[in-house]
């Protein structure tokens, strides 16, 4: 009977938010299991690759998830009106090589006035999509899912710090933007803030 109870309390689950699952498993995939000449012993660098392998299948869930919502969110004739604004985009491209500068002034120089208006007309049902996509990828990053918390002993943790000693690390973060959606974006940090970041969410 105690045998059982201690399973079930090893076993806990708690419940996190998609964002927390995409920040630990950004931070578990850029822990080195080697480097210059260091690397784990060998059942920590088993640990570390099945705890990667374990946050990895929720993120997975959560990256298939945002890619079935662009397909299935995308307006009737979106792939085919893109195809044929793509043509234009060559057009375009020949007669202004920094796209970053084009206005709407020369775009309409550059097209022809019926042109201009397709090619307008896709790019308020382009960026009304991605708004769409943004808003859903938003929510499901708030969304909540059950894991089992991976953890690092104090000893391990020391080992982790002794082999990663890389200039920088580069991780996925979650942001607010200005209206209030969660965003995902890679950072470049320093080894002090990585390894901060690895005791935080892993050392118990």
């Amino acid at each position: 009977m105690e045998n059982t109870e201690t399973k079930k309390s090893e076993n806990k689950l708690d419940k996190i938010k998609n964002s927390e699952i995409v920040k630990k498993t950004s931070l578990i995939k850029a822990l080195l299991i080697a480097h210059q000449g260091k690397e784990l012993p060998r059942e920590l660098k088993t640990k570390v690759m099945m705890t990667r392998i374990y946050y990895n299948g929720f993120y997975k869930k959560f990256e298939d998830a945002v890619k079935e919502a662009t397909e299935g969110l995308k307006p009737e004739g979106f792939d085919k009106e893109k195809e044929e604004v793509s043509k234009l985009q060559e057009k375009i491209q020949k007669q202004c090589k920094d796209l970053s500068s084009l206005t709407e002034e020369m775009l309409k120089n550059i097209l022809t006035d019926e042109e201009f208006d397709k090619h307008k007309a896709f790019m308020d049902m382009y960026n009304k999509h991605w708004r769409d996509v943004a808003d859903f990828k938003s929510k499901k990053l708030n969304e909540e899912v059950e894991v089992e918390q991976k953890t690092f002993t104090q000893k391990e943790y020391e080992d982790l710090v002794n082999v990663n000693v890389a200039d920088n690390y580069t991780i996925e973060q979650v942001l607010t933007d200005f209206q209030g959606m969660s965003i995902t974006t890679e950072k470049q940090i320093s080894t002090t803030d990585f390894l901060e970041m690895i005791y935080e969410n892993f050392v118990c």
